[in-house]
C-alpha cells in the first residue's frame, strides 16, 4: 500500500485534522473507525478459533495495539517516506505483530515479495 498508494495515509491524517475542525467530518470519520475497529476484534476472534493465531492478550487490547501500530507506521511512513525501503522497519514489524497474534515465525519462510509484505 505505502508504494502502491502513497496518499493513503495522508489522506487519513488529513480527514483527521478536518474532523478536528468540523463536527459533521467528526460523526461520519468516527461511525467509519468505529466499524473498522469492531470487525478487527471480529475477524481476530475468528483466527483463534481456527487456530491460526494464540494471542496471550484481551482480543479487543489485541485490536487496539494493532491499529496504533498501523497508524503510527502510517504517520511515520508519512513524514519520512524513504523509511518504506528500509527492509529493517518491515523485519521489526513483522516481528512484533507476529508477538503479539501469538503467531509463530516460521523460519526459512519466504518473504512475500514487492508491496505485499508493505501492507500495513
Amino acid at each position: 500500500m505505502v508504494e502502491s498508494d502513497p496518499a493513503h495515509f495522508n489522506l487519513i491524517f488529513e480527514c483527521w485534522t478536518v474532523a478536528r475542525q468540523n463536527p459533521l467530518v467528526a460523526r461520519e470519520l468516527d461511525d467509519l473507525f468505529r466499524q473498522f475497529q469492531g470487525a478487527l476484534p471480529e475477524g481476530l476472534a475468528d483466527a483463534v478459533a481456527r487456530g491460526v493465531i494464540a494471542p496471550a492478550i484481551p482480543l479487543d487490547g489485541l485490536a487496539a495495539l494493532l491499529l496504533a501500530i498501523t497508524d503510527g507506521l502510517g504517520l511515520q511512513l508519512v513524514t519520512h517516506p524513504e523509511l518504506a525501503a528500509d527492509e529493517a522497519i518491515w523485519q521489526a514489524t513483522e516481528m512484533a505483530v507476529r508477538a503479539l497474534l501469538g503467531a509463530e515465525a516460521t523460519p526459512g519462510r519466504e518473504r512475500v515479495p514487492g508491496n505485499a509484505k508493505r501492507e500495513v
